[in-house]
């Protein structure tokens, strides 16, 4: 990956302590942008262009990040590796049917960000 930090775009409705918990575990070279809803996180990646896409299984109002990906594949949407967050098994591997390249359960964050490398 040489000097250049990897960007990783965040969805989750609770971005601001899944900051956190990332920035406590992850490695120096990963940069964070996060986005609480599917709305700002599309108008995010049109604005720039990020390495990997980690989208919370559960989002408000009855949004899962499983429907929320497959609406995006739909629509012929152009994203960057998706990666299904959830603590709930179930939630990962609708995600991974979705489209997701991979899961990382939301208990064991240190463990999931070394599948990003």
């Amino acid at each position: 990956m040489g000097d250049s930090a990897m960007k990783i775009l965040v969805l989750d409705d609770c971005w601001r302590s899944m900051r956190g918990l990332l920035y406590q575990y992850s490695p120096a070279h990963y940069e964070y942008e996060g986005a609480t809803t599917p709305a700002e996180a599309e108008k995010k990646m049109q604005e720039q262009k990020f390495d990997v896409l980690l989208l919370d299984g559960h989002l408000l109002n009855d949004v899962t990040g499983p429907i929320t990906l497959r609406r995006w594949v739909a629509e012929g949407r152009i994203l960057p590796p998706v990666y299904m967050i959830s603590s709930d098994e179930k939630m990962r591997q609708d995600g991974i049917t979705a489209g997701a390249a991979g899961a990382i359960n939301k208990d064991k964050i240190p463990d999931g960000l070394k599948a990003l490398e």
